[in-house]
């Protein structure tokens, strides 16, 4: 049986959905194993620039057998590029490439025309592993997203719809909010009358969100849409508004962040406490979240100190090193909501208010966060940031 959408459908899909519209942008990342194109869809509001944009990749028919992931895709661009969510498209940038695996679709087989499995072929800190993951990586490797998904189709046709969670390091806080986000989609898709899983953390290392997510530190799943159970209508409406709700995250503000969108700056630390990247735009601070990735191993300490002596809340990050490739970088710290800042130092200098050099401050629910943004590179040995605070009660 043909599995549909069809190489040849979404090729059409793309062409029409691309043809005089000034969101959408359609080009190749080159030609499988056969000689197709593997397409790539490129949407935005253009009239925004995308400095300020966090960026968002969508991968799917990795697997040709796997209809759904396609299917899906291709409802997504088409609400995208509809100009629909036009909040959306101003904040975000969205790279989708709707059919990884040309080959195998023609063939509805879950393999390449090699006989790889595409999703398994980019190995941390290697060259991927199949033609086609070559080619993706090479469009994409470079990028610095916020949010990459992998959306598949379970081919059996099993009821186990789910995400499973690809996690940046297990010291960085997205370790503890890439479940958050994956749980909030999938009570919507609840919500909506489809059953599912619970997300799961994978250890596999090897597929493109996995290899994204040690990356760069964005948050990282693979989708998993049932098929050959639901007709059609109900596979795109099932994969669709999981997808809907995942994206509306980075509409927001959340979870401790002072910039909206999805929270994938903290790179250490914990919930009081972390290290995060800086910089004015979403591009300077996901150009940061690779540079801190880059300079971790020579940050062995960061903690906050276990009692705010004085009333003063202090974080401490040591360097081994000197390192001039690390050209800037912010600390947080969270007190509570009834305290009112008397003064905020960075190595004993109080600092004055300011994004670039300096701190800001806002509220969530229960805290005051102290954002210190430190606009130089991290020298050798340990540095402290403090928040003298006023506790009223």
């Amino acid at each position: 049986m043909e599995a549909k959408p069809t190489y040849e459908d979404v090729m059409r899909c793309v062409e029409a959905l691309c043809r005089d519209n000034p969101l959408a942008r359609a080009s190749s990342a080159g030609k499988s194993v056969e000689g197709r194109d593997i397409p790539i869809v490129e949407i935005t509001d253009r009239r925004a620039g995308d400095d300020d944009k966090q960026l968002v990749i969508i991968t799917a028919g990795t697997h040709g057998a796997e209809e759904a992931g396609r299917l899906v895709a291709m409802a997504l661009t088409e609400w995208l590029a509809s100009g629909g969510p036009a909040v959306t498209l101003r904040n975000q940038k969205f790279i989708i490439l709707p059919c990884v695996n040309p080959d195998g679709s023609i063939r509805n087989t879950g393999r390449n025309a090699e006989g790889i499995d595409i999703y398994d072929s980019y190995p941390p800190g290697q060259e991927p592993t199949s033609h086609e993951g070559r080619l993706v990586f090479a469009a994409v490797g470079h990028l610095d997203p916020a949010l990459v998904v992998d959306i598949h189709g379970l081919a059996g046709g099993a009821m186990n719809e789910e995400f499973y969670v690809h996690p940046p390091s297990p010291n960085s806080p997205a370790y503890f909010l890439a479940p958050i986000l994956a749980e909030e989609a999938r009570q919507a898709a609840e919500a909506a009358g489809f059953p599912q899983r619970e997300p799961r953390f994978v250890t596999n290392r090897s597929p493109l969100p996995a290899r994204m997510a040690g990356d760069c530190n964005c948050f990282a799943y693979t989708a998993e849409i049932t098929e050959n159970f639901y007709p059609a209508p109900l596979m795109r409406a099932s994969g669709f508004v999981r997808m809907q709700a995942l994206i509306a995250i980075g509409d927001r503000r959340n979870y401790f962040h002072y910039y909206p969108g999805y929270p994938c700056e903290a790179i250490s630390g914990h919930a009081m406490a972390w290290l995060c990247a800086a910089g004015r735009t979403a591009a300077l601070r996901g150009q940061n979240r690779r540079q801190l990735l880059r300079a971790l191993p020579h940050i062995p300490g960061l903690q906050r100190e276990y009692f705010d002596r004085d009333s003063a809340a202090t974080l401490k990050l040591t360097a081994d090193r000197d390192l001039p490739e690390l050209p800037r970088f912010a600390l947080q710290v969270r007190v509570h909501k009834p305290a009112e800042i008397k003064g905020v130092y960075y190595d004993g200098k109080e600092l004055s208010p300011g994004e670039d050099d300096g701190f800001v401050t806002w509220q969530d629910t229960a805290s005051t966060i102290v954002r210190v943004n430190v606009n130089a590179p991290l020298t050798k040995g340990e540095h402290a940031a403090s928040v003298k605070y006023d506790l009223q009660w």
